[in-house]
């Protein structure tokens, strides 16, 4: 039996390739620009700013990405998302209560297709910190009949559920997040010029080294490519953030059957569509990342549906076309976005 868990760093060869394809349509950044990078909620980051008085930030947005695993680790015994599974009625804590707000609002968007309480489903379908043998329908079953964020409520700067076995994974939602409370940090401290990527999450502002916008690579969405060797589109940023969800890297196999880590709230089973990656560019990395873990559940048509009926939201979508080629889909808005050859 052979199980591959990617669940945590599902975009870290993504998250390289940006890198890669960053650092090339640069020149030497000018001393006024400073470049973190490192470790942090699972994944690896990276950080590109111009400072006009080279301060040296790196421990300050460190504390930052620790007090977010502190958050919502599903992996820590001590975090505050591990207090709330555990507890049979909920727990005071004023920044899980602001990102379960958040949380509340695209599963009421996504009709659901966000729902950050299939934790259980995660950790039955063996995606989650314990291992596990694959489910029996009648289990997958009684775990959907008692899901659901209809369940939890936010009164104030408490967080409480009905059912004591309701538990919640931000992972569809948490590297946006982190992203947003690091480039809102970097905006009180007076930076206009940064990029920030977590794990393939990223948010840009201004100009980069060379005074133009920032350049992301989109990859082929299959196994077996080395990442940044297959393109399928450019982009530029520039006051916007961007987040790409797909099952393509993140995975479990179980003889010869794989099954993606999508788990469809509704079935109780990993999503099975024609949509392979999803990347939105929205305002905030929260809004892109929820939504792109949204479309994956939702596949390429009601995807097309929900972007098209959001302000302000873009996507590029890529489907499987027949089991040799694929299709990409382009909102009306991502025209603008696209680096033109």
């Amino acid at each position: 039996m052979k199980h591959n868990y990617l669940f945590a760093n599902r975009f870290y060869l993504f998250t390289l390739f940006a890198f890669v394809l960053l650092a090339a349509c640069q020149e030497a950044p000018k001393a006024s620009y400073r470049n973190f990078s490192g470790e942090g909620i699972g994944t690896f980051y990276q950080i590109s700013l111009r400072d006009s008085i080279e301060r040296d930030l790196h421990s300050p947005i460190d504390s930052i990405l620790t007090a977010m695993n502190h958050l919502f680790s599903l992996f820590s015994k001590e975090s505050v998302i591990t207090s709330f599974n555990q507890s049979a009625n909920g727990i005071a804590s004023a920044e899980f209560a602001t990102l379960t707000r958040e949380a509340k609002r695209f599963s009421e968007l996504t009709n659901r297709a966000f729902d950050p309480t299939i934790a259980p489903l995660v950790r039955l379908w063996g995606f989650g910190p314990d291992a596990s043998q694959l489910p029996d329908s009648a289990t997958v079953s009684s775990l959907v009949a008692r899901i659901g964020m209809q369940y939890v409520h936010v009164a104030n700067d408490s967080v409480l559920k009905d059912l004591p076995s309701i538990s919640l994974d931000y992972n569809g939602i948490a590297k946006g997040y982190t992203v947003d409370q690091v480039a809102q940090y970097l905006e009180r401290m007076g930076i206009r010029h940064y990029m920030v990527n977590i794990g393939g999450e990223i948010r840009a502002n201004g100009l980069n080294s060379r005074g133009e916008a920032w350049i992301f690579g989109i990859e082929t969405p299959e196994q077996g490519y080395v990442p940044g060797s297959s393109i399928v589109q450019r982009i530029q940023l520039s006051s916007c953030a961007l987040a790409t969800s797909g099952n393509y890297r993140s995975f479990r196999e179980e003889g010869t059957k794989k099954w993606g880590h999508t788990i469809n709230p509704h079935t109780g089973y990993p999503e099975e569509n024609s949509l392979l990656s999803a990347t939105v560019l929205a305002p905030t990395c929260t809004e892109a990342d929820a939504l792109a873990t949204s479309m994956m559940v939702m596949g390429l048509d009601s995807a097309k549906r929900l972007v098209e009926r959001i302000p302000e939201v873009e996507a590029i979508l890529i489907a499987r076309h027949d089991s040799t080629t694929y299709e990409v889909w382009n909102s009306q808005g991502v025209q603008k976005f696209l680096l033109q050859k």
